[in-house]
C-alpha cells in the first residue's frame, strides 16, 4: 500500500438546549458512527486482486469458475468471423474438439470460454451466447482431459476419485469441469495432496458439485479467474490496519464504494484507490501476521487498449473509475454501526488520452463517435513485465461523453476523451463492467 485511511467516526453529536447556561454543548451522545476510508497503492498480479473482485462482482460464479492452462491442448482457428450474440462458431477443423468441453475463444482482451453443445463437422455450438465478435483466423482451443470421475462428487468434498489416477502425482494441479449445479461449465482447480490408488485428495473442499465422468485435466499456470457483476450485491472484505505491527484496528464487513484505476505513461506503476465502508471496528493486541507475495506491480509498457474494436497504439492515459453507489442503513439493533451497506447503483466512467490524428478515420475518428453517439466497447488489458499475469477490464458498450483537443506551442496535439459505460440490451454481453484475472492463484478470490 501507500496509504490506508480506514478510521472511525463514532457519530458524536450534542442536543443543543436551553438550561440556563451559555455552554452549547451538554450531553455527550453517540449516534450513527461510521468506518470509512481509502487504500491506495500499485496494482499488482495477486496481492491487489480481491480489491478488484470487491468492486465488480464474485469470483467462481455458476459458468466460469477458474481455469488453469492446460497440460495437453488442441487448437485450431475460426473460419469465418462470428457476431455477438452467435451460438455457433466454424473452425478450420473439429478433431479433438467434443460436447461437454469448454474451448477458448480468441486471446488477449476479448478471450472467452464457452461449453461445447454440439460438434457437427466443423460447427461448434457452445451453450451460451458469444459475448463479442470474433474475426476469421483467431484461435479456438480446448484441453485433452487427463482422466474422469469415476463417481459423482458433492459440494464441500475433499477427495474425488477418477478413473485412472495414471500420470497424476501429489502436488499437480487438476481441473474439474462438468458439473450438475444449473448453468454451464463450472472450473475448479485444486492441487493434489495425496494418491491412494484412484482417490485423490485435494487441498481445499470443492465448491460445487460435479456429475459421474467429469472431465478431469491437468493444468499449471497461471490460472484465469472471472469476476462477475452481481446482480445485487458485491464481495466484502475484512481490513485490517496494521499499527507498527504492535496493534490493529480491525475492520468487518467492508465494501468498495468506488474503485479507481489510473493508468499514464510515465516513470510509475498501475496505481488504485479503493474507498471503503464497513460495519464494524475491533482492536487486535496481536496484529495478524503480515503476508507478501513478492512480485513487481504492472507498469504501461505492457498495457493495450482496445477502443471500438480497434488496438490503440497512441493512448497515452486511462483512467477506469467504478462506483457502486454504496448505501448505509442504520436500524435498532443495539449497534453503532451501520446494519447494511448495499451497492444500490453501478456507475462505470472514465477518461483515454490519446494523441490526435483525425476527426473522421474510421479507427481514429473520435470526434465523429462523440458527434453521433455511436456505441462501442472497450478492452483495458494490463500484462505483467516478468510474470504470465494479466488483468482484462471489459466494458461491451461504452458511449464518449466529451472529446477535448489540448492544443500548444510546441507540442503534439493530444485529445481527452470522456466515456461513460452502459449495459447493453441484446447480444451476449449482459453487464456493464466485467474483469478477467490470470495469474499464481489456482483458488477463488
Amino acid at each position: 500500500m501507500l496509504s490506508n485511511t480506514m478510521e472511525e467516526d463514532p457519530g458524536w453529536f450534542s442536543p443543543e438546549v436551553m438550561q440556563g447556561v451559555r455552554d452549547l454543548h451538554i450531553y455527550n451522545l453517540q449516534g450513527e458512527a461510521k468506518y470509512q476510508g481509502a487504500l491506495a497503492g500499485p496494482l499488482f498480479p495477486s496481492n491487489a486482486m480481491a480489491l478488484v473482485a470487491a468492486s465488480i462482482g464474485q469470483d467462481a460464479n455458476v459458468g466460469f469458475g477458474v481455469i488453469g492452462t492446460f497440460a495437453t491442448a488442441t487448437s485450431t482457428t475460426l473460419n469465418g468471423s462470428i457476431v455477438a450474440g452467435a451460438t455457433t462458431l466454424v473452425v478450420t477443423s473439429a478433431t479433438g474438439f467434443a460436447v461437454g468441453q469448454q474451448i477458448t475463444i480468441d486471446t488477449g482482451v476479448f478471450q472467452e470460454v464457452r461449453k461445447i453443445t454440439v460438434v457437427a463437422s466443423t460447427t461448434i455450438t457452445v451453450a451460451d451466447a458469444i459475448s463479442f465478435g470474433h474475426t476469421t483466423g483467431v484461435a479456438v482451443t480446448t484441453y485433452v482431459a487427463t482422466t474422469t470421475l469415476s463417481s459423482p462428487s458433492i459440494a464441500t468434498a475433499t477427495t474425488v476419485v477418477v478413473t485412472s489416477a495414471a500420470g497424476l502425482a501429489v502436488g499437480n494441479f487438476i481441473q474439474i469441469d462438468i458439473n450438475s449445479v444449473s448453468g454451464t461449465t463450472t472450473a475448479e482447480v485444486r492441487k493434489i495432496t495425496n494418491i491412494a490408488t484412484n482417490t485423490l485428495t485435494l487441498d481445499t473442499a470443492l465448491t460445487y458439485a460435479h456429475a459421474s465422468a467429469a472431465a478431469v485435466a491437468l493444468v499449471t499456470t497461471p490460472f484465469t479467474h472471472t469476476f462477475v457483476q452481481g446482480a445485487s450485491t458485491i464481495p466484502s472484505l475484512t481490513v485490517e490496519k496494521n499499527l507498527g505491527n504492535y496493534q490493529s484496528l480491525q475492520f468487518a464487513g467492508c465494501r468498495v464504494n468506488k474503485f479507481d484505476l489510473k493508468m499514464p505513461v510515465g516513470n510509475a506503476a498501475a496505481e488504485i484507490t479503493a474507498d471503503l465502508m464497513g460495519r464494524s471496528v475491533a482492536v487486535l493486541t496481536s496484529p495478524s501476521a503480515i503476508s507478501v507475495t513478492n512480485e513487481l506491480p504492472f507498469v504501461f509498457t505492457e498495457a493495450t487498449l482496445n477502443f471500438y474494436n480497434s488496438l490503440r497504439a497512441d493512448t497515452s492515459n486511462v483512467n477506469i473509475v467504478i462506483e457502486n453507489g454504496v448505501k448505509e442503513t442504520y436500524t435498532f439493533s443495539g449497534n453503532h454501526g451501520p446494519s447494511f451497506l448495499t451497492p444500490v447503483t453501478l456507475h462505470v466512467n472514465g477518461t483515454v488520452d490519446v494523441v490526435w490524428s483525425s476527426l473522421n478515420d474510421a479507427t481514429y475518428g473520435d470526434f465523429n463517435r462523440l458527434d453521433a453517439q455511436t456505441l462501442g466497447a472497450l478492452g483495458f488489458q494490463l500484462q505483467h513485465p516478468t510474470l504470465s499475469s494479466t488483468i482484462n477490464f471489459v466494458c461491451p458498450q461504452i458511449a464518449v461523453t466529451k472529446f477535448a483537443n489540448d492544443v500548444k506551442i510546441s507540442d503534439t496535439i493530444m485529445s481527452a476523451l470522456s466515456f461513460e459505460a452502459t449495459r447493453p440490451l441484446s447480444a451476449g454481453a449482459q453487464y456493464t463492467i466485467q474483469a478477467t484475472v490470470s495469474n499464481s492463484v489456482w483458488l477463488p478470490y
